[in-house]
């Protein structure tokens, strides 16, 4: 049981990270307090599905008051790993830069991520 919770924790990281990625580029949103509630929304939703899908385990009741704080867990991880980990940024823009062209040309560039 604890080798899934620790699974879950890691693919909610990743794909948290990457959603986020994926709408603050899909949107070209270059307002530093858009982006944050971007990751907040999608890290809360990650949580809520992850828990409703049975692998994210509640600690106290009200089980949804768990989840939410959980969700504010895993916003302030992928935060660290986006921001603290340069590797990933590259992974991200090697990606994006790859579908770019098929969403219409809409991916921002590293400018808007240097405005900060």
């Amino acid at each position: 049981m604890e080798n899934q919770i620790w699974l879950a924790i890691v693919t909610m990281i990743a794909s948290a990270t990457t959603i986020t990625e994926f709408f603050k580029r899909l949107f070209k949103v270059d307002k530093r307090w858009f982006n944050e509630l971007i990751g907040i929304i999608v890290c809360e939703g990650t949580a809520f599905v992850t828990w409703i899908l049975g692998n994210l385990p509640t600690w106290f009741t009200p089980e949804w008051g768990c989840v939410l704080l959980e969700g504010g867990f895993l916003f302030a991880a992928t935060k660290i790993a986006y921001e603290k980990l340069d590797l990933l940024k590259e992974v991200f823009d090697v990606v994006f830069n790859l579908f770019g062209n098929k969403l219409g040309g809409k991916m921002y560039s590293k400018e808007i991520e240097k405005k900060k």
